[in-house]
């Protein structure tokens, strides 16, 4: 580890699994058996979530390269907070192509007056209105950083979950 406070990549070094991974387990349900998560588990729980072949090509093609860097995030840690800024565009993008596709004309590239379109004309309940709302504002928070944030995989697991059904619900 350098004093960057992650891995710094090498000729020698690029393709080993980052270290900070090793810190994270798989504990059995069945025998209480502890092992470390390897890189099989992480693209098994990556690919258990993906967008309906409804969903517009373009935003596939977003969710496909956010889903592949968390995969690589098992190789450089640091690509799970950077594939899950990925999603936040992803979401965006949803939101942009729903707009589009039922006739909104958008005055402004502005995700909230997006949101709040498809809204008025009934396309997402005030439940999924608030939740679009929270990655928006989340969407915002990590477009400024002040510093360089790290998250961990679980998180970035769980934000692909959660975008992948928001987008998926959108466009059913």
């Amino acid at each position: 580890m350098s004093d960057l406070g992650f891995k710094q990549l090498t000729v020698e070094n690029w393709l080993e699994k980052d270290r900070v991974n090793s810190y994270f387990v798989k504990l059995s349900l069945v025998d209480g058996h502890i092992r470390p998560i390897d890189g099989d588990d992480r693209v098994r729980a990556l690919l258990a979530h993906s967008l309906k072949a409804s969903v517009p090509v373009e935003v596939r093609r977003l969710f496909e390269v956010a889903r592949g860097a968390l995969a690589y995030g098992f190789y450089f840690y640091p690509l799970y907070t950077l594939a899950s800024e990925q999603l936040f565009r992803v979401a965006e993008a949803a939101v942009t192509q729903k707009c589009r596709a039922i006739g909104i004309k958008l005055k402004k590239n502005n995700f909230e007056q997006k949101i709040e379109h498809l809204y008025a004309a009934g396309m997402i309940s005030n439940q999924e209105r608030d939740s679009w709302h929270s990655i928006r504002k989340t969407r915002n928070l990590v477009s400024h950083p002040r510093f360089q944030n790290i998250i961990a995989p679980a998180s970035a697991l769980d934000l692909l979950e959660h975008i992948a059904a928001r987008v998926n619900t959108l466009f059913s």
